[in-house]
């Protein structure tokens, strides 16, 4: 699924694979095919359980930090070198608890928290497409 706009001027494209996100990397390679962007213009987005609920953090490339998405999208693209934002989730009680955690539900106080936090995530795209990111 995706969609095209303007952002300060910058042609972007919006896509969510239909997969989960330890396996983005093969749709995300086919779709940046398709429109012929190199890894250095991509920007993704995703969790990070090393984070608190809420932090944003943006960073303009590196390695996949055990986040088994970011695996595969550096698998697929042969390097780290495209721009993310991580989106804290915090972090469950226990390792084993770690899948069911982070694919399931928010809590309530999460839930309450969350447009702010998509509207911080959105501003955070912004900087980095503007070339203002600190």
């Amino acid at each position: 699924v995706y969609g095209r706009g303007l952002i300060h001027d910058s042609d972007v494209i919006l896509a969510k694979p239909q997969s989960y996100m330890n396996m983005s990397g093969p749709p995300t390679r086919q779709l940046a095919g398709y429109f012929k962007i190199d890894a250095g213009n991509l920007l993704v987005i995703h969790d990070d359980i090393d984070f608190p609920f809420g932090k944003i953090k943006s960073k303009m490339k590196g390695g996949h930090g055990g986040h088994n998405g970011l695996r595969s999208l550096v698998q697929v693209f042969g390097s780290g070198d495209f721009a993310r934002i991580r989106i804290g989730i915090g972090r469950p009680e226990t390792k084993e608890e770690v899948t069911d955690y982070v694919l399931g539900r928010f809590d309530q106080k999460q839930e309450n928290l969350l447009n702010e936090v998509i509207l911080r995530a959105q501003d955070a795209v912004e900087a980095l497409i503007s070339g203002k990111a600190g």
